[in-house]
């Protein structure tokens, strides 16, 4: 009897083994390989539900199976003969994304919601370059979000990286959509000369898988949290950048500063690279192995910080170029000893700003102009009144605009041109009825932001 007794623990124990290493199909990538005690699994992430953009997709669809997808677009819907019973009406909704490190501003709903597939249905993604930005094809899941909220990422994710598709397998309809498990990310989009930007590991799974309710125990689920760093200091390596500037890494190994070079002579880009290693377990040909090693890049634009004016197709040096703002407008400053350009824009933000009559007040999201010395009767203006033959003086204005694409803080890069055919009234002649002089100037800016 206690011979039977100790047989019956050492089958038991090895069935548990057995089943510990054939039901685990990933690493536990954020654990840390010198704690390998399973941690308690934290509170589940909640996530707003994503709203819907533009109409659904619909199609009906009997027990003969059928597809359902989205005309040009990178999801389709495949159900196998046998799924369902009778004829049903089956949609796609696109809707909001609320997944964290989507790389894509759109998920997709699937309804009915509440429909009970007798076979398993094929879910497959088209990604796009867009969405493997700072990451890899191999680094991307397909997630679900649950009644309650919750993302859980499917482990068993498929990836064909040749025709850039990831499929899933499921029992049940929600909202479906991509993510990036890893993504190496950087804190600004430009620098110019001298500046600093950090350039950061993110992560957005837990420490342990879970299996997937009322499915197959090996079919696991990854809960998705919200961006956090990635802290496992073993597991990454190989910090470098390709292009101009440094790159100092911090004592954890999760971030690194990147100092932009002294002097920028043409705009280009520097790109930031990292390796993690031990991320997957399982023995996939499309995903990297414990020992394999995976490389992510993140780029950042080196910006040669530049005020290029010309006046009538000529480059004109302007010096103690500077643009800031006084609270309500941003105000364009430049001199080059004998004349003076300044543009007064009504308006604190990026955009469009058309010219307005160089009289009174500046109407909101407006601007005026001038260059020349600094006389008033001298100037180049963006308005003036011309004579006509019967009637008042008919009134110019400048075509073109200031256009500010990029309005940053304070010590950041304002990026933008502008353009304006500007006018001045000819010497010794009397108001309004004068010839007109005309000169046209352009600019285009990178200049950082005094205040």
């Amino acid at each position: 009897m206690k011979l039977r007794f100790i047989t019956l623990c050492i089958l038991l124990l090895a069935c548990l083994l057995a089943g510990s290493l054939t039901g685990c199909k990933k690493n536990n990538n954020n654990r840390d390989p010198e704690d390998p005690k399973p941690k308690p699994m934290p509170e589940l992430e909640v996530f707003e539900k994503g709203t819907p953009i533009g109409n659904p997709i619909t199609k009906t669809i009997g027990p003969e199976g059928g597809v359902i997808s989205i005309p040009k677009g990178n999801i389709s819907v495949t159900i196998p003969p046998a799924a369902i019973q009778k004829a049903m009406q089956f949609s796609i909704q696109a809707v909001r994304s609320t997944l964290p490190q989507s790389g894509d501003t759109v998920t997709y709903k699937l309804t009915p919601e509440n429909v009970s597939f007798a076979k398993p249905v094929t879910i497959k993604f088209n990604y796009t370059s867009k969405q493997i930005e700072g990451s890899s094809p191999e680094l991307l899941n397909v997630a679900y979000q649950d009644s309650a909220g919750h993302w859980f990422g499917k482990v068993a994710t498929e990836l064909d990286s040749v025709r850039q598709t990831l499929t899933v397998t499921t029992k049940h309809f929600s909202t479906w959509g991509t993510y990036r498990i890893f993504e190496l990310l950087c804190s600004e989009t430009n620098v110019s000369e001298g500046e600093k930007a950090n350039f950061y590991i993110s992560a957005v799974n837990y420490e342990d898988e879970i299996p997937e309710p009322g499915g197959d125990p090996d079919d696991l689920l990854a809960p998705v949290t919200k961006p956090q760093p990635y802290n496992i200091k073993k597991n990454v390596s190989g910090w470098k950048v390709h292009g101009l500037g440094t790159l100092n890494v911090d004592a954890q190994k999760n971030e690194a500063r990147y100092t932009a070079p002294a002097s920028i002579k043409k705009n280009s880009t520097a790109t930031a690279e990292v390796t993690l290693s031990n991320l997957f377990q399982k023995k996939d040909p499309t995903r990297p192995g414990r020992s394999g090693k995976m490389i992510i890049l993140c780029p950042v634009n080196l910006i040669k910080v530049k005020f290029d004016f010309y006046v009538d197709g000529k480059k004109v040096q302007l010096d103690d170029v500077s643009i800031s703002s006084n609270g309500n407008n941003i105000v364009i400053v430049g001199h080059n000893g004998e004349n003076e350009l300044q543009a007064t824009l009504n308006g604190n933000v990026s955009g469009f700003y058309p010219y307005s009559f160089p009289s009174g007040g500046i109407p909101p999201r407006k601007a005026v102009i001038y260059y020349g010395p600094d006389v008033d009767k001298k100037r180049y203006l963006c308005g003036a009144l011309s004579c006509v033959d019967a009637g008042p003086p008919k009134q110019l204005l400048s075509p073109g605009k200031v256009f500010i694409s990029k309005w940053p803080a304070v010590g950041k890069l304002v990026e933008g041109d502008l353009e304006a055919t500007l006018y001045r009234y000819a010497a010794n002649q009397q108001i309004p009825c004068k010839h007109i002089e005309t000169i046209n100037v352009k600019a285009f800016f990178a200049v950082k932001r005094h205040h």
